[in-house]
């Protein structure tokens, strides 16, 4: 005898696979007998798709030249660190020059370089590498101390 909770789910996932090939069915012949329509809404300005400022923000592509680009800025004119010149994209920073980083990224999100970009390069940052941005935290926190 069959479990019911079997019947049940074999009853539900084959109805909703007969649902599907319905709507498929009926939505592709609408779409054959409605062409001229569809095409027509679809070239209306208003109905195009746009590239909003949060998809091109969003891009992976974008992020990375945008990083690269606000790197450079701060790298003066070069994508490199300005201490000790390490040239390698993974490894470059933005650094505060105040120390005000963490602060900083409590006010204004995560993304740093969008909003560096937005306020029109601000004066105060620098292109550091990992390894001189741990070498300065470190001598201040000595000289601090």
């Amino acid at each position: 005898m069959n479990n019911s909770k079997d019947y049940n789910r074999s009853y539900y996932v084959g109805h909703r696979e007969e649902r599907r090939e319905r709507h498929n069915k009926v939505s592709l012949e609408y779409h054959h007998s409605h062409r001229e329509k569809i095409n027509e809404v679809r070239r209306r300005p208003e109905n195009r798709k746009k590239e909003t400022i949060y998809h091109k923000e969003s891009s992976k592509k974008y992020r990375e030249n945008l990083r690269i680009e606000v790197l450079t800025y701060y790298g003066q004119g070069k994508l490199v660190c300005v201490t000790c010149g390490e040239d390698r994209l993974p490894s470059l920073t933005i650094d505060h020059i105040n120390n005000n980083g963490a602060e900083h990224r409590r006010q204004i999100g995560s993304n740093i370089c969008l909003w560096l970009k937005k306020q029109g390069y601000p004066e105060g940052y620098q292109t550091l590498c990992w390894n001189c941005q741990w070498m300065k935290r470190s001598i201040e926190a000595k000289e601090g101390a």
